[in-house]
């Protein structure tokens, strides 16, 4: 029969293939909601592109919102419309030119699509072990079923 993680699921006893179904159901869940957390970021990462392509030199000395966290906002006024700071991570910026941020936008957004791919054909596959492993269960429980039938009509 099927062979998800490398070995034969069809000699594992009903319970153990029970648990087998409850981890996979887990995983699934986890890497749905990777890949869901990851389209996200795309989505941000796209909006940020937007928004950095919106300033120019028409935008300097135009009063802003800052953000200070993610619903704090002070007023602020546009003084350098030719650069912007970029959040590289654990609380360090970078300032960059608006060409630079827009391909760094660009960079990251392909590497977390591509990383949501790979996780996306991880599902496939822990899907199909999934399948796998509820066909096998089924097969034994008809199988107990007939055993239990045919005990109780003797």
């Amino acid at each position: 029969m099927a062979k998800p993680g490398g070995f034969d699921i069809s000699n594992l006893p009903v319970e153990a293939l029970n648990q087998l179904k409850q981890n996979t159901e887990q995983e699934i869940e986890v890497i749905s909601s990777s890949i869901t957390q990851l389209r996200m970021a795309v989505a941000k990462f796209q909006d940020s592109k937007r928004t950095i392509a919106s300033i120019g030199p028409e935008t300097n000395g135009q009063k802003v919102l800052v953000p200070l966290t993610s619903s704090m906002y002070i007023p602020g006024t546009l003084a350098e419309p030719d650069h912007v700071l970029i959040d590289i991570g654990t609380g360090y910026f970078v300032k960059k030119s608006i060409a630079d941020a827009q391909a760094y936008t660009d960079r990251r957004s392909k590497t977390i699509a591509e990383q949501a791919a790979q996780l996306s054909q991880a599902l496939a596959v822990k899907k199909k072990n999934l399948d796998s492993v509820l066909q096998v269960m089924q097969y034994k429980l008809e199988l107990m079923q007939e055993a239990q039938d045919k005990k109780a009509t003797k």
